[in-house]
C-alpha cells in the first residue's frame, strides 16, 4: 500500500501539487529577511561572505551615490565594474535606492533568473524533469545562501542558464552558434573567467548530433567567441585591458601558486577525488550527492537502447558535458572554494531530474565494456569517499588520513563488483519509479529545509547595526579604506575603497595617492598591512565590530605622522571622545560621549563605552548598572555579553570580588549561546585582560 502510494506520487497529479507546495517555502526564503547575516555555520569555511560580495556593486553604487562609477580613478578592480552583479546592481538602485537589501535582491534577480531559464530548458525533455530539478535546486541552501549575496557566480549562474536555454531550443540553427560564442564570453568577462568551460557541453552536442558538420561549426563557435572576446574586451576595459590581466593573474597564480596538481601525479589524483569535500559541497547536500551517485550508476550500468536515447537526449548530455568539464576545470586550481562551485549544482539537478524521470523500462543488459567497467569504479570509489569524508570529518576543516583512503577502496571495490555481477537486480533498486529514490528525493528536501531554519534561527544582524553605527561614528567625508570597506558601507553613504592587504601586487603610493582617513580590517590584514606598509601609523581605534564571528577594527590613520598630504576631514563627536579616552582625560570623554549618546541613543559602541568611562572615573556601581541596562536593551547581541564579559573579569581580576566572576561567566555564557562559534575567543579575552593587568 506504502509503496503504491509512493510510486504514484511520480505519475498521478498528486506529485505536482506536492512539488508546488515543497517549493513555495524555498521562494519564500529566498526573500525572507534579506538583512540577516550570512550563516554562522559558514564561520570557518571561508569570509568570503563577509568581504566579497558588496565590492561586486561597489560601482554601481558610486554611480547612484556620487553620478561617477570610480570615485577614486583606480583601475585596478576595473573587472568589477563590468560583471552583470554591478550592471544588475546598478539597476537596482536606480529603481529602489542604495541599500544592502537592494544589492541582495540583485544577486536575486540574477540567480532565480538563472534556475529559471535552465528549468525552461529542462521542460523542453519533459515537465516532470523541470520540475524534479526544481525540487533539487529551489530548496538548495548554499543557492539560497550565496544567492542572496551578489557574488560574480551570480552573474554566471544567469549566463549559463540563458545559454542552456537557448542552445538546446533552438539548435542547430547557425544563429545560435554565433550566439553561443558571444556568450561564452560573457560568462567569461561578465561572469567567472572559468566560465570559458561552457564551450564544452556545446561541442559535445555538436559532435553527437552534426558529426559531419563538426568541424565547420566548431570552427563557428570558437571564432565567435574569440572576436567577441576580443571587442567586448577592449569596449570594457580599453587602455586598462593590462591592468585587467594583471588582476586575473593575482587572483589565480598569484596568490595561490600555480596548480600543485600539475606538478605531481599524486596531487593530481588527491585533487580528483577531494574536488567538492574541502569546499563542504557535499556535506551541506548528502541526499544530492546520493541522488547524483545513483543518476551516474544508471547511466553507466544502462546499455543496448539506452546508448541511442542518450544521443537524443540534448539537455542531460549539455548537463553531462558541463559538470564534466567544469569539474575538470576547477579541481586543477590550489584555491577551491564553494562558491567556485555554485554553477555545477545546476547540472547536477539536471543529471538527476532527467535520470529519475526518464522511463527505460525493457531495457536489456548487455555485457560492460572495459571503458565502462573502470567508470564504475572510479565512479564508485569518488562517491564512497565523500560520503567517508562526511562521516568521519563533517563540518571540520582538517585533512583526511590514510584510514578514510582505505576505507573507501574497500568499500569502492566491494560495491563495484556487487554492482557489475548483479547490475540487473542494481538498475531494478535504482529505476525511477524505485520507493528508494523517491525517499531520497523528499529528505533531500527537508534538509535542506531544515539547514535555512538553523540559518534563520540563528541569525545575526551585524552587518546591519555595524554599516549603520559607523555612519554615527565617523565624520560625514570619511573615506574608509581595506577588505571591509564596501561590506561596512554597504547601508549608508559613506565612501569607501576596496583594498585588500594580501594581494601580490602593492601600490607603494596607495596612502598618499588617495585620502583615506580610516581602515576596516581584522587583526590578521592589519598584521599584513603593517609589513606590507611599514610606515602606516593609526592614531586611534574609533570603533570594533563584530560581524558573524569576525572582529573589525575601524582604524583612523594618522596621516600628518605618515607625512602624508593633509585631507580636509572633521572627528564626530564619538572621535573625539575616544581621543581623550586614549589619554585618560575622562571628564572631557564623558562630555563628548554623552553628547554623542543624546543624539544616538541607541549607538552600541557608545553605550558599551560610557560604563567603562563611568567605572574608570570611580562610578563603579553606577558603570555596572549600565552594563546591565544595555544587555536588557540588546538581549540577542552577543557582542554586547562579549564586552560586558570582559568588563566584568577585568573588575574580577582587580578587586577579587566573586560576585563579578559569576557575571563575567554569565555574560560569556550568553555570547556564546547566542553565537557558538566566538566561543574560542573566551579564552583569548580572558588572557587579554591578565596581559594588561599583569597578572
Amino acid at each position: 500500500m506504502i509503496k503504491k502510494l509512493v510510486n504514484n506520487l511520480f505519475t498521478d497529479r498528486a506529485f505536482y501539487i506536492i512539488a508546488i507546495v515543497a517549493l513555495i517555502p524555498g521562494i519564500i526564503l529566498r526573500f525572507y529577511d534579506l538583512n540577516i547575516d550570512p550563516p554562522q555555520f559558514f564561520s570557518r569555511m571561508s569570509r568570503a561572505l563577509l568581504t566579497d560580495p558588496y565590492n561586486l556593486t561597489s560601482f554601481a553604487r558610486n554611480k547612484a551615490l556620487f553620478d561617477q562609477w570610480d570615485i577614486f580613478d583606480y583601475p585596478r578592480w576595473i573587472a568589477f565594474k563590468y560583471s552583470l552583479s554591478s550592471a544588475s546592481g546598478y539597476m537596482f538602485f536606480n529603481l529602489f535606492g542604495v541599500s544592502r537589501v537592494v544589492a541582495n535582491l540583485s544577486a536575486l534577480f540574477l540567480n532565480l533568473g538563472g534556475l529559471a531559464l535552465f528549468l525552461f530548458g529542462l521542460k523542453r525533455e519533459s515537465i516532470r524533469s523541470a520540475v524534479v530539478a526544481a525540487l533539487v535546486l529551489i530548496p538548495c541552501m548554499v543557492l539560497t545562501v550565496y544567492g542572496r549575496f551578489p557574488f560574480l557566480e551570480n552573474g554566471l549562474i544567469f549566463l549559463c542558464g540563458l545559454l542552456y536555454y537557448v542552445f538546446t531550443r533552438y539548435y542547430p540553427a547557425n544563429w545560435v552558434l554565433y550566439f553561443s560564442g558571444v556568450m561564452i564570453t560573457l560568462c567569461m568577462l561578465s561572469g567567472k573567467m572559468f566560465g570559458i568551460v561552457m564551450i564544452v557541453p556545446i561541442l559535445l552536442i555538436i559532435r553527437v548530433e552534426n558529426k559531419k558538420e563538426f568541424w565547420k561549426q566548431s570552427f563557428i563557435l570558437i571564432s565567435s567567441s574569440v572576436i567577441s572576446l576580443i571587442l567586448l574586451a577592449m569596449l570594457y576595459y580599453g587602455e586598462n585591458i593590462g591592468t585587467v590581466y594583471r588582476y586575473m593573474q593575482e587572483q589565480t597564480v598569484g596568490m595561490y601558486g600555480a596548480p600543485e596538481a600539475l606538478t605531481s601525479p599524486l596531487r593530481l589524483i588527491e585533487n580528483l577525488f577531494t574536488f567538492g569535500s574541502a569546499s563542504k559541497l557535499y556535506y551541506f547536500s548528502p541526499f544530492v550527492t546520493l541522488l547524483l551517485f545513483v543518476s551516474c550508476l544508471s547511466l553507466i550500468l544502462r546499455s543496448g537502447r539506452f546508448d541511442k536515447w542518450l544521443k537524443e537526449n540534448r539537455q542531460i548530455l549539455f548537463c553531462l558535458g558541463w559538470l564534466v568539464a567544469g569539474y575538470l576545470f576547477l579541481m586543477f586550481p590550489n584555491y577551491r572554494p564553494l562558491r567556485y562551485q555554485l554553477f555545477l549544482i545546476l547540472p547536477i539537478a539536471g543529471i538527476i531530474a532527467i535520470t529519475l524521470s526518464s522511463k527505460l523500462e525493457n531495457i536489456k543488459k548487455v555485457k560492460l565494456s572495459r571503458p565502462r567497467s573502470v567508470l564504475l569504479f572510479y565512479i564508485g570509489f569518488f562517491f564512497i569517499f565523500q560520503f567517508v569524508i562526511i562521516g568521519l570529518i563533517g563540518l571540520q576543516s582538517s585533512a583526511f588520513t590514510i584510514k578514510e583512503i582505505l576505507i573507501s577502496i574497500i568499500i569502492a571495490v566491494s560495491f563495484s563488483i556487487v554492482c557489475f555481477i548483479f547490475r540487473d537486480k542494481t538498475l531494478k533498486v535504482i529505476h525511477h519509479k524505485s520507493i528508494l529514490l523517491t525517499i531520497f528525493l523528499l529528505a533531500s528536501i527537508c534538509y535542506q529545509y531544515y539547514w535555512s531554519y538553523s540559518w534563520f534561527k540563528d541569525g545575526t544582524y551585524t552587518f546591519q547595526t555595524a554599516g549603520r553605527e559607523l555612519q554615527q561614528n565617523l565624520g560625514e567625508n570619511a573615506v574608509v579604506a581595506g577588505p571591509y570597506s564596501q561590506s561596512l558601507t554597504a547601508d549608508n553613504n559613506l565612501k569607501a575603497f576596496i583594498y585588500m592587504f594580501g594581494m601580490s601586487f602593492k601600490d607603494p603610493t596607495l596612502f598618499n595617492k588617495f585620502p583615506f582617513t580610516h581602515l576596516a580590517m581584522d587583526a590578521s590584514n592589519l598584521n599584513v598591512a603593517n609589513v606590507v606598509y611599514p610606515g602606516l601609523k593609526i592614531s586611534s581605534e574609533v570603533a570594533m565590530y563584530w560581524i558573524r564571528d569576525v572582529e573589525i577594527s575601524i582604524l583612523r590613520i594618522d596621516r600628518e605622522a605618515m607625512g602624508l598630504r593633509p585631507v580636509s576631514y572633521m572627528l564626530s563627536d564619538y572621535e573625539i571622545a575616544i581621543d581623550f579616552f586614549t589619554r585618560s582625560e575622562l571628564d572631557s570623554t564623558y562630555y563628548y560621549l554623552g553628547r554623542f549618546i543624546k543624539k544616538y541613543p541607541d549607538n552600541r559602541s557608545a553605550l558599551m563605552l560610557m560604563p567603562e568611562v563611568m567605572i574608570m572615573r570611580g562610578s563603579t556601581d553606577l558603570g555596572f548598572a549600565q552594563i546591565q541596562k544595555v544587555m536588557q536593551l540588546f538581549p540577542d547581541d552577543f557582542s554586547i555579553f562579549l564586552k560586558s564579559g570582559f568588563l566584568y573579569y577585568r573588575a574580577y581580576l582587580i578587586t577579587g570580588s566573586e560576585p563579578y566572576r559569576i557575571e563575567s561567566d554569565k555574560a560569556f555564557n550568553r555570547a556564546i549561546e547566542l553565537n557558538p562559534y566566538i566561543e574560542d575567543q573566551i579564552p583569548y579575552i580572558k588572557n587579554h585582560v591578565s596581559g594588561i593587568l599583569g597578572q
